[in-house]
């Protein structure tokens, strides 16, 4: 019973929040259509593409850091192929695992 009283007070709080919106008429619009303009501003759109640009840096910054951190030994250029340092720390992740190391000898094929 309490669920379906919440329930409607919470539909009849919306359905008065959205005739507010869009159906009061402030200063010759609506709330909806005056913050659409606000919105669509120079000065808004401006602040907009700066706050975008600096997001876009800090992911790309902290992209490379990650990259660096992450990448092979001494900065080294990351590549596909795995390094000696890549095989060692697999071999001590199989050991700690308990499964069998890889073999101490490359195959034929590689």
């Amino acid at each position: 019973m309490w669920t379906l009283f919440k329930t409607a007070v919470g539909a009849a709080l919306l359905g008065v929040l959205a005739y507010l919106l869009f159906f009061v008429d402030l200063g010759g619009e609506s709330l909806a259509s005056h913050l659409a303009d606000v919105w669509r501003s120079p000065i808004v759109q401006e602040k907009q593409k700066i706050v975008r640009d600096a997001v876009e840096k800090k992911i790309e910054d902290r992209l490379a850091a990650e990259a660096g951190r992450v990448g092979s030994p001494a900065g080294a250029a990351l590549t596909d192929e795995p390094g000696e340092h890549d095989r060692t720390s697999l071999d001590e992740l199989l050991k700690k695992s308990g499964h069998a190391p890889r073999l101490a000898t490359p195959l034929a094929s590689e």
